[in-house]
């Protein structure tokens, strides 16, 4: 695997656990719609962290 490829994934994969803990925290304090905004948020972020990690793992 190269250097570039290696700093892409790790920053993808940064992001997206990022992402998904901020919608986890939304999870359990929003209500009504933003609850929602927030399950569509954390499985957009569950898949992209999952297929970072696969991109890592798997190379």
């Amino acid at each position: 695997m190269t250097r570039p490829y290696l700093v892409c994934a790790i920053i993808t994969a940064i992001s997206a656990a990022v992402s998904f803990g901020y919608s986890v925290a939304a999870l359990r304090t929003a209500g009504g719609e933003a609850k929602t905004l927030a399950l569509y948020a954390g499985g957009r972020s569950a898949a992209l962290l999952l297929g970072a990690i696969a991109a890592l793992v798997l190379q």
